[in-house]
């Protein structure tokens, strides 16, 4: 055997190496040191080497590190302040909206202001209406229990049971990244999609055999829009990940640890668009789910509350469209639920109508409000499908292949409106560019809103706010815009009580 230790001497600096044992000392096998390095590393390009693969270190010998100070060495210090700072864009007008007989002008104020403390600059204009979903009221817990939890994923198929893919398409119509698990094989890779037409030998592998990677992954999201990287959970060594959609090299973040460590798994997550959070999903044996919060320069995660609905769930994944609000894809109940992420409370929105098992995910395209789902059933079908988020009820959009199960999507595709400017001549900023100073009055702007060449109706816009303010550096601040323009002879219903002023 072999036998030897470091002694570090704290008072000195000094570290000395001691081998009592190093096999026979013939240098066979590994003996005396052949099949090792021995030096001090300093970090991952610094380092002393005294030995390397070579049968130097007999039994008995020991090696002295003595600290030396370098003739030409010297020392300084000095003190620095640093002034941090940033433009803090405010808008106490969340939205504008406006009514007018038609042949009618009106103007409404629109207030911008800096609570930073360095100058604002800032632009605006006119673009397509921003979807706005209803929002849900949660309803009281169904009393329907189930008593047994599904597998996290699913058995290998029997030998034979796959079936060829179609040829790779064009551009994508939608596309996405996720991790696509082959049944039959048990090989996980991550892949980009096309989610429309999600055919498996269309789907371009980015890294393939995660498991050969040491991944696990269960979960994940873009963030902020930024498509170069998803966001991932592994839920075998709790750790949180960014994979490089284009490279596929994964940066290790940290350790996020459930609260009940060795209970909780994770399962899924998503972004907030609303509130700029990352949110994740545990699930345990015994039939309860967890919500829970990530910290993405930390991983740290904080536990929000249990997913409750009175009864024994298996929360697979979390989607959260573009106002906020939190669905979870429970595949336990096989049902789509509305989830307050302030608490975790939950309510169930309507079933799914099919035997849901194994890992599969919800992901919202923000850009259309459309709920897509990877299904993946007890029979080992796999589907892409549209989930109606008030009603709960799937249509079916394209097969994705059997035994294939498709999770951790991430839809790439922005949520905003912001991106192509919208030719409303019924709208117009009289401004649409200026400076805000740190600390001094909102500045007031007007908006107008002309029914001269109108017909009676309703009319909608977005007006997107793109500013220095870092919280906004990858999309613009959006105000919604609606114009009511009532028929000429209700003029007078429209004015019966006077004006503002």
């Amino acid at each position: 055997g072999f036998t030897f230790e470091v002694v570090a001497d704290e008072a000195t600096g000094t570290y000395l190496f001691q081998y009592a044992s190093m096999g026979d000392g013939s240098g066979a096998s590994g003996n005396a040191g052949s099949g090792a390095v021995s030096g001090l590393q300093a970090d991952t390009t610094t380092a002393l080497q005294y030995s390397y693969f070579a049968p130097t270190l007999t039994p008995g010998k020991a090696v002295l590190w003595t600290p030396q100070q370098a003739g030409d060495a010297a020392s300084t210090s000095a003190v620095a302040h640093v002034d941090i700072g940033a433009a803090a864009l405010a808008l106490p007008v969340p939205e504008l909206d406006a009514q007018a007989a038609v042949g009618i002008r009106v103007t409404q104020p629109l207030p911008i202001g800096n609570d930073g403390n360095r100058v604002l600059n800032w632009s605006a204009g006119e673009y397509p209406a921003a979807l706005r979903l209803p929002r849900r009221a949660l309803a009281a817990p169904s009393a329907d229990a189930f008593a047994a939890l599904g597998e996290h994923r699913a058995p290998p198929a029997a030998a034979g049971s796959v079936h060829a893919g179609a040829t790779p398409r064009g551009a994508p119509a939608l596309p996405a990244y996720a991790v696509q698990l082959d049944g039959s094989s048990g090989e996980q890779d991550f892949i980009g999609l096309d989610l429309l037409a999600p055919d498996p030998g269309a789907a371009h592998v980015v890294v393939a055999d995660l498991d050969g990677q040491g991944m696990d992954i269960a979960g994940g999201d873009f963030v902020d829009d930024d498509f170069s990287r998803e966001w991932m959970l592994d839920y075998y060594w709790d750790q949180l990940y960014s994979l490089d959609t284009t490279t596929g090299e994964k940066t290790l973040v940290g350790w996020a640890t459930p609260q009940d460590v060795g209970s909780e798994q994770w399962w899924g997550a998503s972004w907030d668009p609303a509130t700029g959070a990352f949110y994740a999903v545990t699930n345990t044996s015994d039939g309860r789910a967890f919500l829970y919060t990530i910290d993405l320069a930390t991983a740290v995660a904080t536990q929000v509350g249990p997913i409750d609905l009175g009864l024994a769930t298996t929360v697979a994944d979390v989607a959260i469209d573009r106002n906020g609000q939190m669905y979870g894809l429970d595949t336990l109940n096989d049902a789509l639920l509305a989830i307050d992420k302030s608490s975790g409370a939950a309510s169930v929105v309507g079933p799914l109508g099919v035997d849901a098992k194994y890992a599969q995910s919800i992901a919202f395209d923000r850009a259309t409000g459309t709920l897509y789902w990877t299904s993946y059933t007890a029979d080992g079908a796999g589907a892409v499908a549209k989930i109606d988020p008030t009603t709960g009820t799937p249509t079916p959009v394209a097969p994705s292949g059997e035994y294939r199960q498709i999770f951790a999507l991430a839809i790439a595709k922005a949520g905003g409106d912001c991106a192509e400017p919208l030719d409303a001549p019924w709208l117009t900023l009289e401004t649409t560019a200026g400076s805000e100073q740190p600390g001094a009055d909102y500045g007031i702007y007007q908006v107008d809103f002309d029914a001269t060449a109108l017909a009676a109706g309703d009319y909608a816009a977005t007006i997107c706010v793109f500013s220095n303010d870092p919280r906004y550096r990858t999309h613009p601040a959006e105000i919604p815009v609606h114009f009511h323009v009532a028929p000429a002879d209700d003029l007078d219903a429209i004015f019966a009580d006077g004006f503002d002023g």
